[in-house]
């Protein structure tokens, strides 16, 4: 390997992606208006005539992805002022032109603060609330973890189609989809659908592409994924976001 100290730091940047094959041709910088200064958003080309997918770029992002000793009152603040952007372009690139529900997965769904960027935006939305667990079952000679909604919260949803909106961390997309799938059963239990699902934290990858399959299966026409700073590959265990 060549000595980073003999490089410049363009050089040490592309050495970087040759060595982890980091895709970073797949996506286009877009014009997004509202957005603070130093932040962007990018378009990623997918393979899939529904999905949308973008990359929200923030220095709060950077911060939070690459510092774990971020704690606390900190972190709030930081997941505040990238959420500020994330809700600027969701506004514009989801079309929500109508009431929205934001799905809160407890715990991880609080802590991204979408929900008060929404709020500071005037973008009107009911929320709803769920609570996903693993559980491990066995079954004669084999054990298998299966994904429950152990608790649930819906209250105030709109008797009409509307946009489902979440914040999550999304690995392998199973908590997402079970939890997608249990919000649009109580929303037909009142008459309603989701038109377009719209999901925001950070992504894998893998997450994004089966919650989409899910969400083609619920009949959810469109889905819009917003990933914090890229889209992540997942790692042998199916939890590291590398």
């Amino acid at each position: 390997m060549v000595l980073k100290g003999l490089l410049g730091p363009e050089e040490i940047i592309d050495l970087i992606i040759e060595e982890n094959g980091i895709d970073v041709y797949s996506t286009e910088l877009l014009d997004v208006e509202g957005l603070r200064e130093g932040s962007r958003v990018f378009s990623v080309r997918t393979p899939y005539k529904r999905l949308r997918v973008y990359i929200v770029d923030t220095r709060e992002g950077a911060q939070i992805a690459t510092r774990p000793e971020i704690v606390g009152s900190e972190f709030f603040e930081l997941n505040r002022r990238a959420a500020l952007d994330a809700a600027v372009a969701i506004r514009q690139l989801a079309g929500l032109g109508r009431p929205a529900v934001l799905l809160h997965i407890l715990r991880a769904s609080l802590g991204y603060r979408l929900h008060e960027a929404l709020r500071k935006l005037g973008i009107p939305f009911s929320e709803a609330f769920v609570r996903v667990k693993y559980v491990v079952e066995s079954y004669r000679a084999h054990t298998q973890r299966e994904v429950r909604v152990v608790y649930r919260k819906f209250e105030d949803l709109p008797g009409e189609d509307t946009a489902l909106i979440v914040a999550d961390t999304v690995a392998t997309g199973r908590t997402l989809g079970a939890a997608v799938r249990t919000a649009c059963e109580e929303l037909q239990r009142r008459g309603a659908g989701v038109e377009k699902l719209v999901i925001y934290g950070f992504l894998a990858w893998k997450g994004i592409e089966r919650v989409y399959q899910e969400a083609q299966e619920l009949g959810i026409r469109d889905v819009y994924a917003f990933a914090m700073q890229d889209v992540t590959p997942l790692a042998y265990n199916d939890y590291d976001m590398p």
